[in-house]
């Protein structure tokens, strides 16, 4: 079945695709918040659906997440489901996720979410590392209450990456195709960082192409002591997404349990100056690994 999974998916991805704009996807997941959600440039399995599609086809293996997020304050809820498979030998990685995302924060219309998201990506290597393309998008079906707006449709996102040694760097193009120009604004992001076996530090930086779309700036670290185990993750993420909203200032902290087939993460984002928006992320996800992590 597993070498069906990326042609189909590819036939998908002509049909169906989005892209996220001021909201934060649920799908992104624990691991992300962890660091600040700064992972254009690192983040690799189910994360890249969101991030950077191109991320999809930086690792050789199989995952699959779950989780979700509460803000305890305003009482929301988000679950999220997703897995990608980067062992086709068609020389491809796809992906497929799905999140369910009610009232994100007090400070957005109340809504309710429905978000499924398809992924492709491919990579070509050498000595010097891999360069990865990739796309990935959504079906959003949902309600804004407040408005009484109903929302629904396809769109997409493009990114490219590369993994050269210990440094990472990769470019999106969010909501190329876009559902609403308020729910999911046109995009670009940037990022670039640096990994090796202990230590992951990304920082990234993104722009909106539309006049009601601004400017985010993020930047995350994450430290493993040992070879597995326990892992530590911090990050800031000063965020103008919306001009004639208060700038956001999230402080955030994350911390995991990671083995080469286990993962359970939990992380928590504050905005230090509204601390009603407090997010907590859960996740656990399962990793079959096939091949070098490059």
């Amino acid at each position: 079945m597993t070498k069906y999974f990326a042609p189909v998916a590819l036939l998908t991805i002509w049909l169906t695709c989005s892209g996220f704009g001021p909201y934060r996807p649920p799908g992104a997941g624990a691991f992300a918040l962890g660091q600040g959600d700064a992972v254009v440039a690192t983040g690799v399995g189910s994360v890249a659906l969101y991030a950077n599609p191109a991320n999809m086809a930086m690792v050789k293996r199989q995952t699959f997440d779950v989780g979700g997020t509460r803000n305890p304050q305003a009482g929301t809820s988000s679950l999220f489901v997703g897995g990608v498979d980067g062992t086709s030998g068609w020389g491809l990685s796809a992906g497929l996720g799905y999140s369910y995302d009610v009232n994100w924060t007090l400070d957005n219309p109340q809504r309710g979410m429905h978000d499924v998201r398809f992924g492709l990506a491919a990579a070509a290597e050498s000595d010097a590392g891999r360069v990865m393309v990739g796309a990935s998008g959504r079906y959003m079906t949902g309600d804004v209450m407040k408005t009484g707006q109903h929302l629904e449709g396809f769109g997409t996102d493009l990114g490219v990456g590369a993994a050269l040694s210990s440094f990472r760097a990769g470019l999106v193009l969010r909501n190329a195709v876009r559902v609403d120009n308020v729910e999911t604004p046109r995009r670009v992001a940037a990022g670039v960082g640096w990994v090796n076996e202990h230590v992951l530090v990304d920082g990234d930086a993104a722009w909106g192409l539309d006049s009601n779309s601004g400017q985010a700036y993020r930047i995350g670290l994450g430290v493993q002591p040992g070879d597995e185990g326990f892992q530590v993750r911090g990050g800031y993420a000063f965020d103008q997404t919306v001009p004639l909203e208060s700038t956001r200032h999230f402080v955030s902290l994350g911390v995991s349990w990671r083995t080469p087939t286990f993962s359970a993460d939990l992380s928590a984002a504050m905005n230090v100056a509204r601390v009603q928006e407090t997010i907590v992320a859960f996740g656990v996800g399962w990793v079959l690994p096939t091949g070098e992590e490059n």
